[in-house]
């Protein structure tokens, strides 16, 4: 299962070796593989990462290797599309979002979905572990985007703020932009890091923060759903659950 996991996410994800920094919440070193040891041996690794995924594909069937082959175009695709609308702040929320579900989305769902193929040859149980994947990765990149303005350095484990400086304006941004239109001379090329102190300030007071959360919750909810099979117990929404750490009530809250 592990082999399964790792080609999916090997396949789909191998150019990002030497773009991208962890998630935010993952206490791991943040250098990428250039910064460690050039581009030319990000690049090599990135090669060797997506052939080794390819031949453990091409051991688990052809349906398996033909959904992670279209997956990777999309992904590739996402990737395009946020390189271009870089320092773009007329960008909009349905493109940011567009991007997080070519990218991130899925990844996830493709990892889910090869697993299950080995498993059931159903195109129900398929379609399920798809939508999960989808959902759950949606939910996964905007908490990530979020905690890149709203924690801090020392709780990310790497300097705060990095989309604003690599001008990749997410959806938790643009929110914020939508309702304070001050930040809007503030995200250029140029900007400095007290400039983004300020950004970060500003969008950790503003209403944003919570409206991505409960889209963040909602998407959550929608994984679960679209993943519980008919005959198990309904999940209680995350919406409704009074914290991470308190036990969902026996009995519905009167209204």
């Amino acid at each position: 299962m592990f082999d399964l996991g790792w080609s999916g996410e090997g396949l789909a994800g191998q150019g990002g070796l030497a773009e991208d920094a962890p998630p935010a919440f993952l206490k791991v070193e943040p250098a990428g593989a250039d910064a460690r040891w050039g581009d030319g041996m990000a690049i090599l690794s990135g090669d060797y990462t997506m052939i080794r995924a390819s031949g453990l594909l091409a051991q688990l069937g052809r349906r398996e290797a033909l959904l992670l082959a279209d997956l990777g175009c999309l992904m590739a695709e996402g990737m395009v599309a946020e390189m271009l609308e870089r320092f773009y702040v007329d960008r909009s929320e349905e493109a940011a979002l567009a991007v997080v579900t070519n990218k991130s989305a899925t990844l996830m769902s493709g990892s889910c979905a090869v697993g299950d193929l080995q498993g059931c040859r159903n195109d129900a149980c398929i379609d399920a572990m798809l939508g999960f994947g989808r959902h759950f990765g949606i939910g996964y990149q905007l908490l990530d985007d979020l905690l890149d303005l709203t924690a801090t350095a020392e709780q990310l484990g790497k300097p705060v703020g990095n989309d604003i400086r690599e001008g990749v304006y997410t959806l938790p941004l643009l929110r914020a932009l939508r309702r304070d239109p001050a930040l809007r001379p503030l995200l250029r090329p140029e900007i400095t890091d007290a400039e983004i102190a300020e950004v970060l300030g500003r969008v950790r007071t503003g209403e944003a923060v919570e409206k991505v959360l409960t889209l963040v919750a909602q998407h959550v909810d929608q994984a679960v759903t679209t993943s519980v099979r008919p005959t198990a117990p309904a999940p209680v929404p995350v919406s409704q659950q009074r914290s991470r750490t308190s036990p969902a009530p026996s009995s519905p809250a009167r209204p």
